[in-house]
């Protein structure tokens, strides 16, 4: 084609389409995905005349305008597109017939890919390309490659048909198509008031996106694209056909209802919003049918999924809503996103259906025998995490693509396998309710069933009756062992015996609750199995506990007898019960007999009622039995072995269940029960000395404890000393510069001194010039202490704790950071428990490895004759990988709360599987496909900030994962306008390596942007030396204090230096506002797509960098994307001091 002057080539400029705005901008956010990037095979067999074809492909393009088009979007606010007079269209042949079959499969796929990825210069029409591959004497694919800026698929059924007449020379059904302006001019006419007034309707109260709970979110600029296919037979098809014509519905609606429903049951809601394309060729503009271009449109499809509703009502009402709204389908989606009542920025949905229902006419093509078109495959990704796509001939298909960087395959594959049943059990019966549709298939009902075949025999006896049957098997093996008390098990029995028999005279028997007010000592053993022996449940009553709580449970227990010591007599609240003083009393107890006792109590009666936090504020009593204890030890020592050699540290508070093994998984296996000092449980240096002293093999942590334990552990940095110093305690860090310290000590380093773990009153600091430390009887943390003068680097140590066998964590979640940590400490085996109070103890058991390479730490499988089922609101079984709530089955459930019939009967309800209780736990978790269960935290742990919901364990999950950082906590606040943010407080662990100085909030804030989406991003970070905790061991969440630097909305931080100048002046025009603070975030300002196209463009221009439209996605504030653009900058000015520098960018002026 002869040059043409640019300006006299343009035949028309006319405004983009709704749909071609939302391609335009995606296209522009990620130009190298390779979406939107259509490719239709036509796979020709007969005699090719190549030279007739070319020429028939060049007559259809000057027949249609839109295939001459291209688009620009800098020149003007809006992106406008140009037809051009004439155009060249690139064509390329290629000979492949010297090539094997299979060799020709692997190239074709190898060159759609490449081809798909090299996308297209928009600015440049025609928007699309050939190629034509001969692989035989007659057989030909010819790859039509097009951006779908142009084209729809309705549109490309149509060209194709033409050319072939074109190629035949047989006349046109459609001489004078009308051209594709005339729909862009009947868009303008349209009532866009009428249409904000229906959308804004329809997505009222819309605030949070459906999202599915099993995407990987993978941190990456790419997507990576894989798609997976499934069909019903002929026979199904002709099925689901016949049954919507039955019940007046069409086939679109059925499939939308079952996407809807898949959605719900997956993301665990009823309230549903997924993308659809509609045809979008009104009726009412004249040769409408045969038209060329864009017409489709993706609009939002919101449905409430109500398990009650009657199926067939649902899906009439369902197409009515459909059948309202393609009135409307000629709105944009971006101006829908923007009318919605969701942030701006954040898209409606991620997940769309196509149902590709349109004409595909070719007669005359396949009769000819010299040129027969046998097959027609298009190819296309949409820029859309998950994409539905249905087609329906003899045999209904369907075709799932996703991005793999999103989705796992294995994930996938399981939804369209769901899709697919949820199809055909749908229409089984016309009168069913949606909850009644069940998603899972036989196959998965039968793994989970085999997941928790947990069935095995146990004793059948209480636990002071197993107790007595292991006295007689080893009498004179130490027992119980407290600082330089021990007794035998012959002793310790005879002494619980003797107070049995004294409680017995006063009244106690089965299901007496009997309290105990004792510090960790001897006497508390005695005193627990002395309750036990007389037939009664064991009530403790910490004493660190406050006054009033105490007094609560005594008010609501109304205990007729309570152990407790004289030294506590001033503290326990004022009461009614029989105080025995265990200490004082002692020598009136020893009169009674000190042989086994005889009582009616049986594996039913009550064991313990242990009082736990409660929603109310306050506590509520958990009732567990003989029965579910001994199964649970029963399981223990199945599990693990536990040897009458070993020595198991009883350190827990005996007012949480963890205590109750450490007890009687001891005491009931002939091993030695080693118990802590009052207090000892919270000081890790004492915890060290104990271990090593008495040689523990076993004990237990909950995982923030352990993090502190572990820190007590590790060496610390050893700066030279310049000669022997003497120290002496004081309240306040002195920080003495030595003459050559190594490392250096640098401005913010008194940040690098450990906290004593004796508190307020302990080791603060030292000052030359008095006694040492050990004089006063002030030990510091393990690491510290006098080192030689030519001492450097880390302090050399022997090993410590080297008797420990097994180390078992249960109260809350233990991240994957802090089990590495432990293996890299430690040579002991690690196991994550978990379980609620309300089951006895814990309820899944799993064995942490060192070398999985798994994500998170499992709590594992089911104990023995223990089931887990994890459920959607509707007790209905989720499948493998979709989160839903832990309950609990089995004989380890607790009999309820003391007195509060009301509370258990909300939480203890009825076993939908057998005729049996579960325990309803509030804790969301999902099956791995290896039957193992992940926590994902509390129900109420989920927070929506924005409309966006955020699991705060996450956001914590990764914040641990930092080098620098030992342990996190992330909560919701209120600002002081009530806006809610985010808050991270962040216990940095001594000396990381690299060190966090001034600034550590911003790197914690940048590691977390190149794993998280911007909206789970902390506001603010509190740096802690520690966190507060619960007398259990568990994080104190309403202790922590409150944030002081939440920044005050109003508060704006000007532009500091010329990049973040420039960038704010275009932002203030563009959003027209008169400053921009540069930390406020585009999208929170008013910023929506359209608008960051304008803005991307200017700065373009201002910088004279080709700067990618998806930076200001991924940096929306000021600071964040001056820094992204210096940084392009510099590599900019790398390349063009190469000779092989890349030319300037080229702009088409119009």
């Amino acid at each position: 084609m002869p040059a043409v002057d640019k300006r006299q080539n343009i035949e028309n400029i006319y405004p983009l389409s709704p749909m071609q705005q939302g391609m335009l901008f995606h296209t522009l956010l990620t130009p190298q995905a390779g979406v939107y990037v259509p490719q239709v095979c036509l796979n020709l067999e007969g005699k090719l005349d190549v030279n007739a074809m070319q020429a028939a492909w060049h007559e259809v393009i000057k027949n249609h305008a839109v295939l001459r088009s291209a688009f620009y979007w800098e020149q003007r606010d809006k992106p406008f597109q140009v037809v051009f007079r004439q155009v060249e269209f690139p064509w390329t042949f290629l000979d492949w017939r010297e090539v094997s079959s299979e060799e020709q499969k692997a190239r074709l796929e190898e060159f759609l890919e490449g081809d798909r990825y090299d996308g297209f210069d928009l600015k440049q029409p025609p928007l699309m390309r050939f190629a034509l591959i001969q692989l035989a004497e007659s057989h030909h694919t010819l790859i039509w490659t097009q951006h779908h800026l142009i084209l729809d698929g309705w549109s490309s059924a149509l060209v194709i048909q033409q050319v072939f007449q074109h190629y035949y020379h047989s006349p046109s059904r459609y001489s004078n198509p009308r051209p594709y302006g005339e729909y862009i001019a009947w868009l303008q006419q349209q009532d866009q008031a009428a249409a904000k007034t229906f959308w804004q309707k329809q997505l009222q109260g819309f605030i949070t996106p459906t999202s599915l709970p099993i995407s990987q979110n993978l941190r990456t600029t790419q997507p990576s694209l894989q798609e997976e296919m499934r069909s019903l037979n002929p026979d199904q098809t002709a099925t689901l056909q016949t049954w919507v014509k039955q019940h007046q519905l069409t086939l679109n609606t059925l499939l939308q209802g079952a996407f809807a429903l898949l959605l719900s049951r997956y993301s665990n809601t009823t309230d549903v919003v997924f993308g659809a394309t509609s045809s979008g060729r009104p009726a009412t503009l004249p040769g409408v049918q045969s038209m060329v271009g864009l017409f489709i449109n993706t609009l939002p499809v919101r449905v409430q999924v109500s398990p009650q509703a009657n199926l067939v009502e649902w899906l009439q009402k369902l197409q009515a809503q459909q059948a309202e709204s393609w009135q409307y389908e000629y709105t944009s989606l971006l101006e829908i996103q923007e009318w919605s009542e969701l942030p701006r920025g954040t898209s409606l949905f991620e997940s769309i259906l196509v149902f590709e229902n349109y004409p595909v006419d070719t007669s005359g093509v396949q009769g000819n025998q010299d040129l027969r078109i046998v097959n027609i495959q298009s190819i296309e990704w949409t820029n859309f995490p998950l994409t539905l796509l249905v087609s329906v001939g003899n045999k209904l298909s369907v075709k799932l693509k996703y991005d793999r960087n999103r989705f796992a395959p294995v994930a996938m594959t399981q939804l369209l396998e769901h899709f697919c049943l949820l199809l055909e059990r749908m229409i089984v019966q016309s009168e069913q309710n949606l909850g009644t549709i069940s998603l899972l298939t036989h196959q998965e009902r039968q793994q989970i069933i085999q997941w928790n075949q947990t069935q095995t025999d146990y004793p059948q006896e209480c636990i002071h009756h197993q107790f007595e049957a292991q006295v007689a098997r080893t009498p004179d093996n130490i027992a119980v062992v407290f600082q330089e008390e021990k007794l035998t098990y012959r002793e310790l029995n005879q002494r619980a015996n003797q107070l049995a028999h004294y409680l017995q005279k006063l009244g106690v028997q089965p299901e007496t609750l009997v309290g105990i007010y004792l510090e960790r000592s001897l006497l508390m053993v005695i005193g627990i199995l002395a309750i036990l022996k007389a037939g009664a449940a064991y009530v403790p009553l910490d004493p660190d506990y406050p006054t009033q709580r105490l007094g609560y449970i005594l008010s609501e227990t109304e205990v007729p007898v309570i152990f407790t010591q004289a030294s506590l007599l001033e503290n326990l609240p004022c009461h009614s019960s029989k105080a025995v003083y265990l200490d004082r009393d002692w020598q009136e107890i020893t009169q009674h007999k000190n042989h086994n006792i005889s009582t009616f109590v049986n594996p039913e009666n009550a064991i313990y009622v242990i009082y736990t936090s409660g929603s109310t504020g306050k506590p509520k009593g958990v009732i567990n039995t003989h029965r579910g204890v001994s199964n649970r030890l029963f399981w223990m020592q199945q599990q693990y072995g536990l040897q009458t050699s070993e020595r198991v540290l009883q350190k827990t508070p005996f007012s949480f269940d963890v205590s109750v093994w450490e007890f009687f998984w001891t005491l009931l296996n002939g091993a030695c029960l080693v118990m802590a000092k009052p207090g000892g449980h919270r000081d890790p240096t004492y915890l060290v000395e104990l271990i090593d002293r008495e040689k523990i093999t076993t004990l237990h942590f909950v995982p923030a404890m352990l993090g502190v334990f572990l820190e007590a552990l590790e060496p610390l940095p050893n700066p030279p000393l310049a000669k022997a110093t003497v120290y002496t305690v004081i309240e306040s860090v002195t920080v003495l510069e030595l003459p050559h310290p190594n490392p250096p000590l640098a401005k913010g380093r008194e940040q690098d001194f450990p906290v004593s773990p004796l508190g307020k009153g302990g080791l603060r600091g030292v000052k030359p010039g008095s006694q040492s430390n050990s004089d006063l009887g002030v030990h510091p943390p393990q690491g510290i202490g006098r080192v030689p003068v030519s001492a450097g680097g880390v302090l050399s140590q022997p090993p410590r704790c080297q008797s420990l066998k097994r180390v078992i964590c249960s109260g809350e979640a233990l991240s994957l950071e802090m089990q590495n940590r432990f293996f890299q400490r430690l040579d002991a085996q690690l196991h994550n428990l978990y379980g609620p109070t309300e089951a006895a103890i814990d309820v899944t058991y799993y064995q942490c490895q060192p070398d999985d390479d798994l994500q998170t730490v499992p709590i594992g499988r089911p104990i023995a004759n223990t089931q887990i089922y994890l459920l959607d609101e509707h007790l209905q079984l989720v499948p493998v990988g979709v989160p839903g709530e832990l309950y609990i089955g089995g004989v380890g459930v607790a009999r309820g709360y003391w007195k509060r019939p009301d509370l258990t009967a909300e939480r203890f309800v009825p076993n939908p599987f057998e005729n049996s209780k579960l325990y309803k736990t509030g804790d969301r978790a999902r099956y791995l496909p290896d039957g193992n269960i992940e926590y994902l935290g509390r129900l109420d742990n989920q927070v929506k900030i924005r409309g966006l919901r955020i699991e705060l364990g996450e956001i914590e999950a990764v914040l641990n994962q930092h080098p620098a950082v030992q342990q996190a906590i992330v909560t919701l606040h209120p600002d002081q306008t009530d806006n809610l943010r985010l808050v991270a407080y962040v216990v940095c662990l001594p000396h990381p390596n690299p060190p966090l100085y001034k600034g550590r909030e911003l790197e914690l804030r940048e590691f977390l942007a190149k794993l998280l989406p911007d909206y789970m991003l902390p506001s603010v970070f509190v740096i802690l030396e520690e966190l507060p905790l619960l007398p259990n061991g568990k994080v104190n969440r309403q202790a922590l204090p409150a944030p002081e630097d939440i920044r005050d909305a109003s508060q704006i931080i000007l532009p500091r230096y010329p990049t973040e100048a420039i960038i704010a002046n275009v932002w203030a025009d563009v959003l027209r506002l008169e400053k921009v603070g540069v930390y406020d975030n585009f999208f929170e300002l008013g910023g929506n797509s359209l608008l960051a196209i304008r803005a991307t463009a200017r700065l373009r221009e201002a910088f004279q960098l080709d700067l990618p439209l998806g930076s200001l996605f991924e940096k929306p504030t000021i600071a964040g994307l001056a820094e992204r653009i210096e940084i392009l900058q510099k590599s900019v000015e790398q390349m063009q001091t190469t000779p092989t520098a890349a030319l300037g960018r080229k702009e088409i002026e119009l």
